[in-house]
C-alpha cells in the first residue's frame, strides 16, 4: 500500500469513528436527559378524592398510612387553590402537626368523625418550625389547604366537609 492510500484510509476511518462517537453522544444525551411532556409537578401528583366545603371542590390526595402522614406536604413546592391533602387517622385523637420541610404557608383544619371543623390553624408558616399545632379536642381527619383558603371560602369552626 502506498503512503497516500494509507493516509486516505486513516482519514476515512477517523471520520467514520468520529461520526459514530457523535451519534453515540447524542443518543446518550437523549437517554439520560429528562424529557418533560408535562409541566413540573407541584407535589400533589394524583387525586384520590374530591372534598367539598361550602360548594368548593378540592382535588385531594389522601395520607392514610403512617409514612404518608409523616411526610405530608413536606417537599412539595406548591399547592393550588383547588388542591388539598387529607390526613386520615384510625381513631380520633389530638394529633399534632408541624411545618417541617415545608416551602409554603398552609391552613390546617382538624375535623371530627362527622367531618366538622373542630380546630383551625390558619396561615401556618414554615418559619415557625419546630412549633407544633395541636387541636383542643380529638379529631379523626386533618385537611391541609393553601394559606388563606379558610378566610377566602368562609370555612369556620363548625363548617362541614363532604366526601
Amino acid at each position: 500500500m502506498t503512503p497516500i492510500r494509507q493516509r486516505r484510509i486513516d482519514t476515512t476511518t477517523f471520520r467514520t469513528i468520529g461520526a459514530i462517537l457523535v451519534v453515540l453522544a447524542i443518543g446518550l444525551f437523549i437517554v439520560i436527559s429528562p424529557i418533560r411532556t408535562t409541566p413540573p409537578s407541584t407535589g400533589v401528583h394524583h387525586v384520590d378524592r374530591i372534598l367539598t366545603i361550602n360548594g368548593i371542590e378540592l382535588e385531594t390526595m389522601i395520607a392514610d398510612q403512617p409514612n404518608e402522614r409523616a411526610r405530608g406536604l413536606s417537599g412539595h413546592t406548591l399547592l393550588q387553590e383547588n388542591q388539598a391533602m387529607l390526613f386520615v387517622f384510625d381513631t380520633p385523637g389530638r394529633y399534632s402537626f408541624w411545618m417541617k420541610d415545608m416551602d409554603f404557608q398552609i391552613d390546617m383544619l382538624w375535623l371530627n368523625a362527622d367531618r366538622e371543623v373542630v380546630f383551625m390553624k390558619q396561615n401556618a408558616d414554615p418559619n415557625d418550625y419546630p412549633e407544633t399545632y395541636q387541636p383542643s379536642m380529638p379529631a379523626l381527619y386533618v385537611v391541609e389547604t393553601i394559606a388563606g383558603f379558610a378566610d377566602t371560602y368562609g370555612v369556620t369552626l363548625g363548617s362541614v366537609f363532604d366526601w
